[in-house]
Parts: structure tokens; C-alpha cells; sequence
């Protein structure tokens, strides 16, 4: 047998057949691209039906329909039977009475609804029978006036439309209505103030139940010596909840506060005072112990250490004039003095306090140890007053030597350098 050889192909010819192919897919792609675009866009438009004539065998009244606003309220008055299958057929949610009363009362506006204005519904006749056409879109040559019906349920807007020519009532939109109430809540301290616009307030804490608050005419509550905890106050309207969430802190007794405050300084001050001070004092008239009574006025300086928030350690040195010392007497009519002290906060703008002293430091014969107990508070921030009460412990030989017959009482003024 005789072979042949194989017809062997070119390479240019190769090359060229792979062009070719991917030409081809190419303007395949292309094509599919441009035939789903087509689909696409005639499936939107397939969604509305266009009307293109009004006041044809399909309109709800005859020509030339409802032209004023009492021929409105007439065909209303006088076609309510046809008016509600139209909203029966159609489904709707809204209120049909409102929708009455309104048209009734005059609450609609008259409107120029412009080529393309679609509508989700749109009552018609078809074959004598009142039906409601869902999703139409006006695509006449030009726009048309009609009547506007804004009617509220259920917190939803609907708006109505009623073409002057036809009175095919028809439904353009539906939108839901918000309303965040307004709800400002205040805390101090342990009690707290809620305010709100809306009609029904709940207020729930963690743990324990809710409760819905009274208000008053104002629109306000208030609570006092309320629990320490987080607290949900929730303003409630017909179409909206305003929500807000606030804490009331534990209270602290101001010798349970924790450290001392950063950046809290050690306070000079100096004081002056006046007051009287009685004394059992040695009358060398008599050459006996005799209770004297005299006035004093003085002047001191020292220290407000912080210990803790509302603790100090008050150390001081003073001195004092008396005036009045009988004659004959002795005691020392100007003296100094030196005191230890603590002084507590229990208000913003009060503190009391205590310590102990020593009375006629500069004199050895009439040196004697005391006990004081003050209390005082802020005039300004520079300035305090304070008032004192101080026994001394006299060392008397005939026996009166109690605080009752050796006793200072003192009110003064500090000025603070802070």
C-alpha cells in the first residue's frame, strides 16, 4: 500500500483561528450583557402599568368630574358606597372615617401631579364594576390637577389623590411615621427629675420591676431618696420610644471617702477671734481663788494638713488679750497659746472638730492644759468663720478646778491661703 503523507498546518493559520475564536466570544459577551440589561430594565418597567388618558369608561364620575372644592365634598357625601369598595378592593389599611371627616372639613389641597407620578393603587370602573388597579404610573402628555388627601393611622402617613377629571381615587405613598419623644432625665444625687413630651413614661431598674411614672401638668416627675443603681427610663409615644439609661451612685459618709485628693495642699491660715473666758484666779486682795471673768480677743496662725477628703489635722499657736481682769488679780492679762486638732467636712461648706492645747504656754504658773471642741464653714473660698468652746483643766487647791468654772467661748474669722 502506497501512504500519503499528513497535510501538515501552518502556524500563521493557527494564529489566525485563535483571533478569530476570541473575536467571536467577545462579541458574544457583549451581546448576553446587553440582552440581560434589556430584560432587566423591561422587568422594572413591567411593575407599573402606564395610563396614558383620565375620564375615559374607566373613570369613577363622569365628565367633567369634581372640578371645586364643594363638588369634591359632594361626590364624597353622595357616592360613600362606591367610595369605600374603591378602599375595600384596594386593601387598604388606613381609616376610612378620617378620610371622610377630612374631606368633609376641608383638609385637602389641590395639586398638579406631573408625567411619571406613580401610584400603588388606583380605583377604576371595568365593565360597569368599581375595582382598584394596583401599581400605575401616569404616562399622559402632560400633568394633571387633581385633589391631595393626607390621612394618619397607625402611624403611617397615607396620601390620596382624587384627579379632578375622574375621580379615580388613588394612593401615591404610604410612609411610616417617627416620632422620638423628647425625654431629658436629671440626676442629683440620690433623687431625680424626668421631663417628656410623651404621654406614657416606664422607669425599670435592674433587678426590680418596671413602673410606669406619674407626671404632672408639666410633663414631670420627680423621685427622691431614690436606691443606688442604673435606672432605663423609656418615653412612650403612639409612633416612638425615646430610651435613655442613667446611674445613681452609692452614698458616702465623708469619713468613708477614700485617699486624699490628688493635688490637695497642705493651707496656711491666720484667724482672729473674741469672746470671754472664765477662770478660777488667785485675788491677792483676798489671797484666795476667786472666779474671774473677763474678755478676751486674740489672734492665731497655723496649718489645715489634709489627711483624707473631708479629714484636716489643724495645728495652730495664738495669742490673746483679756481685758477685765480684776484688780489685784495676778493672771496674766496677755498670753500665747498653742493647739492640736482635727476638723472633719460633713457638707460642702460645714465642718466640726476638736483637739487639745495649752493655755498660758508662756507663763509656768499658770500654764494648764485644755480641751476644745469648733465648728465653722466657707464664707467665700479664701474665708471661713468658726466658733469655739475650750474647758481648762485648772489645778486648784479648793477644788474648783471643773470645766464649768474654767471655760473659754470664742467666734472668729480664718483667712486661708490657698
Amino acid at each position: 500500500m502506497n501512504s500519503f503523507p499528513k497535510p501538515t498546518q501552518h502556524d500563521s493559520n493557527r494564529s489566525s483561528i485563535k483571533k478569530m475564536a476570541f473575536i467571536c466570544l467577545k462579541l458574544f459577551l457583549i451581546f448576553l450583557i446587553i440582552l440581560i440589561s434589556l430584560m432587566v430594565g423591561d422587568s422594572a418597567s413591567a411593575q407599573y402599568t402606564d395610563i396614558k388618558r383620565l375620564g375615559t369608561s374607566q373613570a369613577i364620575c363622569e365628565k367633567p368630574g369634581v372640578q371645586t372644592s364643594t363638588e369634591l365634598q359632594d361626590f364624597f357625601a353622595n357616592n360613600s358606597e362606591t367610595v369605600n369598595q374603591i378602599l375595600s378592593e384596594a386593601g387598604w389599611q388606613g381609616d376610612k372615617q378620617a378620610l371622610f371627616t377630612a374631606v368633609q372639613n376641608g383638609d385637602f389641597t389641590e395639586q398638579v401631579y406631573p408625567v411619571g407620578t406613580t401610584f400603588e393603587w388606583m380605583g377604576m370602573r371595568e365593565k360597569k364594576q368599581v375595582i382598584s388597579s394596583p401599581n400605575r404610573r401616569w404616562a399622559g402628555e402632560k400633568s394633571f390637577p387633581g385633589f391631595e388627601i393626607n390621612i394618619e393611622n397607625a402611624c403611617v402617613n397615607y396620601q390620596l389623590v382624587v384627579p379632578k377629571i375622574c375621580c379615580n381615587i388613588a394612593l401615591t405613598a404610604a410612609a411610616k411615621i417617627v416620632n422620638e419623644p423628647e425625654l431629658a432625665v436629671n440626676i442629683d444625687g440620690n433623687s431625680m427629675t424626668v421631663c417628656t413630651d410623651a404621654p406614657k413614661v416606664i422607669m425599670s431598674r435592674l433587678g426590680n420591676s418596671s413602673e410606669e411614672l406619674t407626671l404632672d401638668n408639666s410633663g414631670c416627675w420627680y423621685g427622691q431618696q431614690l436606691s443606688a443603681g442604673k435606672y432605663t427610663i423609656k418615653a412612650i409615644d403612639e409612633c416612638g420610644t425615646t430610651v435613655k439609661t442613667v446611674s445613681i451612685a452609692p452614698k458616702v459618709a465623708p469619713f468613708m471617702e477614700d485617699k486624699l485628693l490628688d493635688g490637695e495642699k497642705v493651707i496656711p491660715f491666720i484667724a482672729a477671734f473674741v469672746g470671754t473666758e472664765t477662770l478660777m484666779r488667785l485675788e491677792t486682795a483676798w489671797n484666795m481663788e476667786m472666779r474671774d471673768s473677763s474678755g478676751i480677743a486674740g489672734l492665731r496662725a497655723g496649718f489645715k494638713v489634709p489627711l483624707r477628703r473631708s479629714l484636716k489635722f489643724v495645728p495652730s499657736v495664738g495669742a490673746l488679750h483679756r481685758n477685765g481682769v480684776n484688780n489685784g488679780n495676778d493672771y496674766p492679762e496677755d498670753t500665747i497659746f498653742a493647739d492640736v486638732g482635727l476638723e472633719a467636712k460633713i457638707t460642702k461648706n460645714f465642718f466640726v472638730g476638736g483637739g487639745l492645747g495649752v493655755w498660758d504656754i508662756n507663763d509656768s504658773d499658770s500654764r494648764e492644759p485644755s480641751i476644745f471642741i469648733n465648728a465653722g464653714g466657707s464664707i467665700t473660698p479664701a474665708t471661713e468663720w468658726f466658733v469655739e468652746a475650750r474647758g481648762i483643766d485648772s489645778d486648784n487647791p479648793d477644788g474648783n478646778d471643773g470645766f464649768s468654772d474654767n471655760r473659754t467661748f470664742n467666734a472668729g474669722i480664718r483667712l486661708l491661703f490657698r
